[in-house]
């Protein structure tokens, strides 16, 4: 894949360290040619800072110029029909992809948002052509929360791909032990050190920052404060001779400076997710914080971290002051374990190529399948998730027809009639289509897939059915040579687990049977203040089979022992007055919450707020709803029915009880609320087997199916 990054300049700042990283990166990849754009003249001072960190086996390109004008805009548009590349990437402003973005329809664009949506905005006049080109032409990447947060706030956009920043562990030079002298002297030995890495910018806000340490260094207070960044002498020349305050200036190897103090301090007003706070992590440095920007995502305030309140003097004053006195409660080890686990540049860079195979078509079979199942534009179930997240993420087109949905018997009816009459319209005049993809479940909408099955396999396509539903093994037995019939007329039968294909491989005799999980979205991870309570979720369909009506009996019989200690938030559609009237007979309005149909930002807000995720089924297949858990972090207390053992082991990432077990239930619940660090410890495991269902591993497996039916 050969791939543009787009950048101002190699200036030291966090963007053009990102740029110069992850084209290092990426360019490991023999497959992948990599090359820099420069808008700035790279002789200009100062514009050449990260040059030298770029890898020989990674181009840059400089169009010689300085600033934003017209000129940059064509210099970009000429390079890029001269490159011909298949991704751009812009980490500049969106204005640089204007015209490209208009005029060259060949690559696919990608604009970084290095900050919040509003900052990234030059000029007012600029918000509805962004949104114009966010809205179909350019795919939007935030790096935090907030920054996607004000995208949504600013855009009315909800489209956008969140992804963390990352970046290289930062190593020492033989400069090191120059640095420790020149710090000794400094610091006259005194502990603790903290040091700021930043630029001398309003933003970065260090007149805050030596309020805080003049006051410490008044209360007689040994802390020492290392300035590390490109200094404006008029506004920190008073702090020349400080006792406590010591002005290093903009340096090459951070890394020397960071490796000798305790703590890393930024008084920030606003940020996108700094890079030097992923730096300091990375050698260990206990990062100490206002909460701006990204950096509420990162700092989980006295675990991994102290996070100041708000953004004035006190608040900060006093997260340093907590970080003073905890000593080393919070382990170096652990800080830069977690750093290798979420903000690597190896993690980083691979989402990004993730989303630009995506973007850029790279998914092969994406002209040739044409996909039929349920309406999937505002996903109110299993199946309809899983189309939804292929349509966004894997297909580029996205050739489907919609054959079942909600509403009346009548629109269903029609629905029905039209869908059959566009999809032997579309087999008939696409050439391009050979598999026909059919996704189903049991019952009535496995009979419904019979009609496209038959019609396929006349009209010459390779036809896909794949199984979603829990209740197949059920409905089997009602009709077992009806629905072998025309399982073995097919010329593959997906699967969602290894349980599931050795059911059809044994009892339906098939050979043809592959598998494939259940797709999820990446996480939208942030940190909710706990009320000290913990947090139960259940999502599902209402009904005996997921199990609720049995977990309302457990939260009931215990109602005075949970009372104050766990709540439980139910969201799902299905048996809800039944619920509700549950709940009100049994007196547990305090425990219970009752969300409603969940999804989006609601959703994730759940997931978030959550301590443990509960589904007590009868009957399952692989459940999206413990596969979006487990993407959360979150320990599972589950049934060992279908497929749910494949991605819950019991006592590893989660807790396994025979259904309608109640008393077992009881206790596998107890088992998680008096052990935060269990809960921790098995919602790590989750993170890890959730990461085999997002879309850059589902895609093999897709590919994987339709290369050996060719």
């Amino acid at each position: 894949m050969k791939i543009l990054q787009v950048i101002y300049s190699l200036c030291s700042g966090g963007a053009e360290r990102f740029v110069v990283d992850l084209s290092n990166r990426l360019a490991q990849d023999r497959d992948n040619e990599i090359a820099i754009l420069v808008v700035n003249d790279l002789q200009m001072e100062g514009c050449s800072h990260y040059l030298s960190d770029v890898k020989d086996n990674v181009r840059v390109i400089s169009l010689g110029l300085k600033g934003l004008g017209i000129r940059s805009v064509l210099g970009i548009l000429k390079a890029i029909k001269r490159e011909r590349p298949d991704v751009v990437h812009c980490h500049s402003n969106l204005i640089l992809l204007y015209l490209p973005a208009l005029l060259c329809k060949g690559p696919r664009y990608v604009h970084t948002l290095h900050s919040l949506a509003d900052k990234c905005l030059c000029w007012k006049w600029c918000k509805s052509i962004n949104r114009h080109l966010y809205y179909g032409k350019v795919q939007a990447v935030t790096i935090s929360q907030e920054c996607h947060q004000s995208y949504k706030s600013l855009y009315g956009l909800d489209n956008d791909y969140m992804i963390i920043n990352g970046r290289e562990k930062i190593q020492l030079t033989a400069d090191a032990g120059k640095v420790k002298k020149e710090v000794d002297s400094l610091t006259g030995g005194k502990r603790p050190v903290f040091i700021n890495v930043a630029r001398c910018d309003s933003v970065k806000n260090h007149k805050l920052l030596f309020e805080v340490f003049e006051r410490l260094s008044a209360e007689g207070s040994n802390a020492q404060l290392l300035v590390v960044g490109a200094r404006h002498e008029g506004n920190m020349v008073r702090y020349k001779d400080h006792p406590n305050i010591h002005i290093i200036g903009e340096k090459r190897n951070v890394a020397d400076y960071l490796t000798l103090a305790d703590y890393f301090i930024l008084s920030s007003i606003y940020e996108g997710l700094p890079l030097t706070l992923l730096e300091a992590m990375s050698m260990g440095v206990i990062p100490v914080c206002t909460p701006a920007g990204g950096i509420k995502d990162v700092i989980r305030d006295g675990k991994n971290g102290f996070l100041a309140k708000d953004f004035d003097a006190e608040s900060l004053y006093d997260a340093v002051t907590r970080a003073i006195k905890a000593g080393p409660v919070i382990s170096k080890d652990a800080v830069v374990r977690e750093f290798y686990e979420k903000y690597s540049m190896e993690r980083c860079s691979m989402r990004y190529y993730n989303l630009y195979r995506q973007s850029a078509d790279f998914f092969p079979f994406s002209n040739q399948v044409l996909t039929i199942g349920c309406e999937c534009d505002n996903p109110k179930g299993g199946v309809a998730y899983v189309l939804n997240v292929y349509k966004r993420h894997i297909y580029n087109p996205f050739k489907f027809v919609a054959n079942s949905g909600e509403g009346s018997a009548l629109r269903k009816i029609w629905m029905l009639v039209l869908s059959y009459i566009k999809c032997e319209w579309l087999e008939h005049t696409d050439k391009d289509i050979r598999f026909v993809h059919i996704h189903t479940a049991s019952y009535n909408s496995f009979k419904r897939s019979v009609l496209y099955i038959k019609q396929a396999k006349r009209n010459g396509k390779k036809v896909i059915a794949h199984i979603h539903g829990g209740g197949f093994r059920e409905f089997r037995q009602t009709c077992p040579k009806f629905v072998d019939k025309y399982l073995q007329k097919c010329d593959a039968v997906v699967a969602l687990s290894e349980n599931w294909r050795e059911y059809f491989e044994k009892e339906v005799g098939l050979t043809n049977v592959y598998v494939v999980n259940n797709i999820i979205d990446m996480p939208k991870i942030q940190e909710i203040e706990n009320d000290g309570r913990f947090h139960l979720l259940f999502l599902g369909f209402i009904t005996e089979a997921k199990g609720i009506f049995d977990l309302l009996d457990v939260i009931a019989e215990h109602k005075s022992e949970w009372n104050d200690k766990a709540v439980l938030h139910i969201g799902g559609k299905g048996k809800v007055e039944q619920m509700q009237k549950v709940i009100k007979e049994a007196g547990i309005e305090n425990i219970v919450k009752y969300e409603g149909w969940v999804s989006g930002e609601k959703k994730s807000k759940l997931f978030n707020m959550a301590d443990a995720f509960i589904l007590p089924s009868y009957t399952e297949g692989v459940p999206i709803s413990i596969l979006e858990a487990e993407s959360y972090v979150l320990p599972i207390l589950s049934t060992p029915v279908g497929g749910i053992p494949e991605i819950v082991v019991d006592e590893e990432n989660g807790i396994l009880f025979p259904p309608g077990d109640k008393q077992a239930m009881k206790c596998a619940i107890d088992k998680l609320i008096v052990s935060s660090v269990l809960c921790e410890e098995m919602g790590e495991k989750s993170k890890l087997i959730s990461e085999n269902c997002y879309p850059s591993s589902i895609e093999g497996k897709l590919s994987f199916l339709y290369a050996t039916l060719k």
